[in-house]
């Protein structure tokens, strides 16, 4: 089983509308005494965010660079921000892997929603001024588990 936890600091801008969140983490084996091959997880919304807006979809791509087949159990994403400001609010709906898992072959990307897994979303929370959220640096955090 392949467990990490990883992080990339990424940069909202607000400028009459928040910019798309980007983060990129790499998941790297556990100690355990058999290595596993490591698999990569790249997040990016589909489009802007908007004060009290609808989710927006985030497309995650499991990345296999491995010569062996993986399934990926669980993906998981949290946001953390510094500088947060009151009234400046994102809401994360995590994304649904199957029982199943996800199939990635080997050296090949697998983007999420696909093979019954649904993607997560992101939705910026709170209406009225935002000013206070320009400039604001948030942090994507992945977590994932796969086995070959």
């Amino acid at each position: 089983m392949i467990t990490s936890k990883t992080s990339k600091s990424i940069v909202l801008v607000l400028v009459a509308l928040l910019a798309v969140p980007v983060a990129v983490a790499m998941v790297k084996p556990s100690a355990h005494r058999t290595p596993k091959p490591r698999f990569s997880i790249h997040g990016k919304a589909r489009r802007l965010l908007y004060p009290a807006g609808a989710p927006v979809g985030i497309a995650v791509k499991l990345h296999n660079p491995s010569r062996v087949p993986i399934v990926v159990t669980a993906v998981r994403i949290s946001l953390r921000a510094r500088g947060l400001r009151r009234g400046c609010t994102f809401r994360i709906t995590q994304a649904k892997i199957p029982e199943r898992g996800v199939k990635v072959r080997p050296r090949r990307t697998v983007t999420l929603p696909a093979q019954h897994a649904k993607a997560p979303t992101i939705r910026m929370a709170g209406s009225g001024n935002q000013d206070r959220c320009k400039g604001l640096k948030l942090q994507f955090r992945y977590t994932g588990r796969a086995h070959s």
